[in-house]
């Protein structure tokens, strides 16, 4: 079986109730599961930050905006 290291960049925007160190947890969870084992998770760190609320209190939608792939 060959092995191959995998480097992800990736920043999203997140709706939650959660707390800012709960919702880092929870998506560091999310993340860690795609690992075979803790010993081929190399580096993971996760860093929420705070968005302002929108103008309108209504949620961003960025629905239409084009994922960037490679």
């Amino acid at each position: 079986m060959q092995q191959y290291l995998i480097e992800i960049e990736m920043q999203m925007i997140v709706d939650s109730d959660l707390e800012i160190d709960e919702l880092a947890e929870n998506v560091y969870a999310r993340c860690a599961e795609l690992a075979y084992s803790e010993e081929h998770l190399l580096d993971l760190s996760v860093i929420p930050s705070p968005l302002p609320p929108a103008l309108d209190s209504e949620p961003l939608d960025l629905g239409n905006l084009p994922a960037e792939q490679a």
